[in-house]
């Protein structure tokens, strides 16, 4: 009994110690993103101000329409302040070296809490270049802010009542199963680990924060000039059908690897189904310049689902049209068959991408350059849709430079 008793103390600390080590790591992670995505949700909203701000003449009567507690600076490139609506005392001193300005000069935008040189009063600055000057937004930092920012304490309280009722779960199952608790916790852990790499909320937080900033404007400011007002709307709607698109991707994939027997699939050609994603994107293409060279001919057939082969190529031929540039060449054709499979190769002769990128390409929300998803409206998820949907069809494919400029495809479907 005292064996018994020493190997249940042990597992029960052992396991317990563990889970309290992944609970640390998943409380310091959900902080962490959640602070970011307040402030990324605080900065979308001081942007969108700074937007309006930078769209009109009228400082003094645009400022009267934003909250009363919000602080508004135009600067120029030169550091020299042309407006701002809380000190005027502050027209006499150069901005050239505040951190937010030398940030927003530099990479476009920044943002910075810290206690004002003229006023004393500690802010939450947010400023973006624009041309010729940069426009600045403050909102005090005050109780209210910081509260904002506070962590959730509700989750932090989930977790500490998962975490005692874990400890008890592992002490009473290692008395009664012994070694079959350490499989037992594996799964859960692995469980969690996976629903924690699918958790894609702040991609989603995203498109609506955004949203909201352009339609807050809009709202609180009904006297814009409708040209302006256009603008807003225009980013707006883009924004909607980013985030449309997400929701559509996300929705495949996990149709793909979640329930992958309920797909139907159906004798298809390939040759037509290339034609109508082409034909899909006839308008952008004549638009752009774009040569295309299809050399698929008629009678390809494989057994498939065509929704997923229409998706495979349909995101190829988007993501060439977005980034391989005008003028360039799409090219499409089938190099044979080999042990069941067809073998198919698709470039564009656009800049192509870096050559340490090529390994990541078809992961998800990978991102070449910061924000590239983001500003061409994208949902990220455009070639990891491709690779699960080849793999779908027990094929495979590859990414690879080509020479002397564009990226190349290579991959192959199961007849």
């Amino acid at each position: 009994m005292k064996l018994k008793w020493t190997y249940r103390i042990q597992l029960t600390v052992w396991f317990a110690a563990l889970f309290l080590a992944f609970a640390a790591v998943l409380v310091v992670f959900q902080i962490r993103q959640d602070m970011n995505t307040k402030k990324h949700s605080l900065q979308e909203r001081l942007e969108a101000y700074a937007d309006a701000i930078s769209h009109t003449s009228d400082y003094e009567g645009l400022v009267a329409l934003f909250p009363k507690e919000m602080r508004t600076t135009v600067i120029d490139c030169y550091g020299d302040v042309i407006y701002d609506s809380a000190d005027s005392t502050v027209f006499e001193v150069n901005h050239l070296d505040r951190p937010e300005v030398v940030s927003a000069l530099e990479h476009g935008r920044g943002d910075k809490v810290r206690t004002s040189e003229t006023t004393g009063i500690p802010y939450f600055y947010f400023a973006k270049s624009y041309d010729g000057m940069v426009v600045r937004v403050a909102l005090p930092y005050d109780v209210q802010v910081r509260r904002f920012f506070r962590p959730d304490n509700l989750f932090l309280l989930i977790v500490a009542l998962l975490f005692g009722i874990a400890v008890l779960m592992i002490a009473f199952l290692s008395d009664r199963f012994g070694t079959g608790v350490a499989d037992t916790i594996e799964r859960q852990n692995r469980k969690l680990k996976q629903q924690m790499t699918s958790n894609v909320s702040h991609e989603l937080r995203t498109p609506v924060t955004s949203i909201r900033g352009y339609l807050e404007t809009l709202v609180s400011c009904p006297d814009m000039d409708p040209q302006k007002k256009e603008v807003f709307i225009q980013r707006a709607y883009s924004q909607t059908v980013r985030l449309s698109d997400l929701i559509r991707d996300m929705a495949l994939i996990s149709k793909i690897e979640e329930s992958p027997e309920k797909l139907p699939v159906e004798l298809v050609d390939f040759a037509d189904v290339a034609a109508e994603v082409f034909e899909e994107f006839a308008d952008r293409i004549a638009r752009q310049g774009v040569n295309v060279e299809n050399m698929l001919r008629t009678g390809v057939f494989i057994h498939a689902n065509r929704t997923l082969v229409y998706a495979v190529l349909r995101n190829l031929v988007e993501n060439s049209l977005k980034y391989a540039g005008e003028g360039a060449t799409l090219h499409i054709e089938c190099l044979g068959s080999a042990e069941g499979l067809l073998h198919f190769v698709y470039y564009d002769t656009g800049a192509g991408v870096p050559a340490e990128h090529l390994s990541h390409l078809f992961e998800r929300f990978y991102r070449v350059s910061e924000g590239r998803s983001r500003d061409d409206g994208g949902s990220g998820l455009g070639l990891s849709i491709v690779r699960n949907a080849v793999v779908f069809h027990g094929g495979d494919i590859t990414a690879s430079l080509r020479e002397p400029s564009g990226l190349m495809f290579s991959f192959s479907l199961r007849r």
